[in-house]
C-alpha cells in the first residue's frame, strides 16, 4: 500500500472486475471484520456477531435470480429457476421494476422483469466489438461489460470495458456512444480513450458520467459524445487527494450514483472510500481513511468507518447511500450524516439467504434501490442477484 492508502494496479487487458478481485484477495489478510455481524469464518454459514435474532434492523435477503451455476441461461428467476450469469456486475432499474444486470464474463445485458424471467437484452456471449441489433438472435457484441444506467427516455448506456467504450442500447440497436477502443487517454470527440471503464450514471440532460478505472478519473461524455474529464488527474496515476477537479484524485474508480441533487458518488475501489464530486467538481472524501476495515461508525478521511474495496454505490431519496461492500462481502449504508452501518452480510464469503445478519455474499459487485428501499445485489461470485427487504 502506498503511502496515501491508495492501492496500485498495474493497467491490463483484464476484465474490470479482475481488478477488483485481485484488490480483493490482497485485502482479505488485511481487512479487519470488526463491523456488526462480520465475521472471520471462510464458509459463509457463520452467525452475527451481535446475536441478534432479527438481522440487522429485520431486513431479510433472498435470491431474486441466479442458481449458482456459470453460464447464459434466460428462464425463470429464483434460487432454483433455470435463469444462471456468470459473475453479474452493475445493476440498474427502470420505473416499471425491471432490473437491467451487466453480466460480465457472459458479454451480456440480462433483465429481470418483476416476475423474475431473465431475458437476454445486448449481446451474443461471444467475446467482441459489434454495433447492430439487440437481443438474442441480435448481432451487437460486447467485451466484459462491468456497468449499465438507464436515463429517463428508456435509453441503457453500458461500461464495455474490455472494449474502452461507451455503448448504448435504443430500443433494438447497440451502438457507440464514445470511444475508439483502445486502452488509453485521449479526450477528444469522436477519438476518445478510456482505460477499461467500470461505472456509468446518467444526468437528466443526457451526459453519461464515466469512472475510468485505469486512468483514475471521472470522465463526462454529452449526448452529442464530446469527452472531457470532470474529477481526478487522469495523466497523474492514482492518488487519494480532496480538492478541486484541477487536484483531486482517485485510484481504480467504480461504481458511480447521482442523487437528486446532483452530486455524483464514486465508489473509490483502491482508496477503499466513497467520494462525493458536486456540480463543480469539487472532490471530497464521504467515508474511509485509505485503511481497509469493516468498521462502522462516522464517516469522512477523519472518522473510525472502514470500507473494503467498495465497487457499487446507489443513492435513495432520503439522502442515504448503500455500498456494495466488496472485499468484505457486505452491504453497507452511509447515512446522510455520513455515519457508516453494516445492512447485511457477515463478512464470510458465501451463499445464505435469510437473516440479514446471517446471509452471505461473496464479493458483491453491483448494487441498485428502489423506490420502496429494496435494496438489490449484483452477487458476482455467487453468481446470482439478490435483494435485501427491510420493514
Amino acid at each position: 500500500m502506498e503511502s496515501n492508502g491508495s492501492w496500485i494496479l498495474s493497467p491490463g487487458r483484464t476484465r474490470s472486475s479482475l481488478a477488483i478481485a485481485g484488490l480483493l484477495a490482497t485485502l482479505a489478510a488485511c481487512a479487519t471484520s470488526t463491523g456488526p455481524g462480520s465475521t472471520t469464518a471462510g464458509n459463509g454459514t457463520a452467525t452475527s456477531a451481535t446475536g441478534s435474532t432479527t438481522g440487522f434492523n429485520g431486513c431479510q435477503v433472498r435470491t431474486l435470480a441466479g442458481n449458482g451455476d456459470a453460464g447464459p441461461v434466460d428462464g425463470s428467476g429464483g434460487p432454483n429457476g433455470s435463469a444462471s450469469f456468470d459473475h453479474p456486475g452493475g445493476l440498474a432499474l427502470d420505473g416499471f421494476g425491471n432490473l437491467y444486470v451487466a453480466d460480465e464474463l457472459d458479454n451480456l445485458i440480462r433483465k429481470l422483469d418483476p416476475s423474475g424471467t431473465v431475458t437476454t437484452i445486448a449481446g451474443t456471449g461471444d467475446a467482441g466489438f459489434l454495433n447492430g441489433t439487440a437481443g438474442p438472435g441480435g448481432t451487437a457484441e460486447l467485451n466484459l461489460p462491468s456497468a449499465v444506467t438507464l436515463d429517463d427516455a428508456g435509453i441503457l448506456y453500458v461500461a464495455d470495458s474490455a472494449n474502452n467504450r461507451i455503448r448504448k442500447v435504443e430500443g433494438t440497436a447497440v451502438s457507440t456512444l464514445a470511444g475508439n477502443g483502445i486502452f488509453g487517454l485521449v479526450s477528444d470527440a469522436g477519438v476518445a480513450e478510456f482505460a477499461e471503464p467500470s461505472g456509468v450514471a446518467v444526468d437528466g440532460l443526457g451526459s453519461v458520467y464515466v469512472a475510468d478505472q485505469f486512468n483514475n478519473c471521472i470522465r463526462k461524455v454529452t449526448s452529442a459524445g464530446a469527452v472531457t474529464t470532470f474529477a481526478g488527474l487522469c495523466d497523474g496515476g492514482p492518488g487519494f487527494v480532496d480538492g478541486n477537479a484541477g487536484t483531486g484524485q482517485l485510484a481504480l474508480p467504480a461504481g458511480l450514483a447521482l442523487d437528486k441533487l446532483g452530486n455524483l458518488w464514486v465508489a473509490d475501489t483502491g482508496n477503499n472510500a466513497i467520494r462525493k464530486i458536486d456540480a463543480q467538481g469539487n472532490l471530497t472524501t464521504v467515508v474511509g481513511n485509505g485503511d481497509a476495515g469493516a468498521q462502522d461508525g462516522p464517516g469522512g478521511p477523519s472518522g473510525s468507518a472502514e470500507l473494503a474495496a467498495p465497487s457499487g454505490v446507489a443513492a435513495d431519496g432520503q439522502g442515504n447511500l448503500f455500498v456494495a461492500d466488496s472485499a468484505n462481502n457486505l452491504v453497507r449504508k452511509v447515512d446522510a450524516s455520513g455515519n457508516v452501518t453494516t445492512i447485511a452480510g457477515t463478512g464470510a464469503a458465501g451463499f445464505v439467504d435469510g437473516r440479514a445478519n446471517t446471509a452471505a455474499f461473496w464479493a458483491p459487485i453491483g448494487i441498485a434501490i428502489d423506490g420502496v428501499g429494496n435494496i438489490y445485489v449484483g452477487d458476482s461470485n455467487n453468481n446470482r442477484i439478490r435483494v435485501i427487504s427491510c420493514p
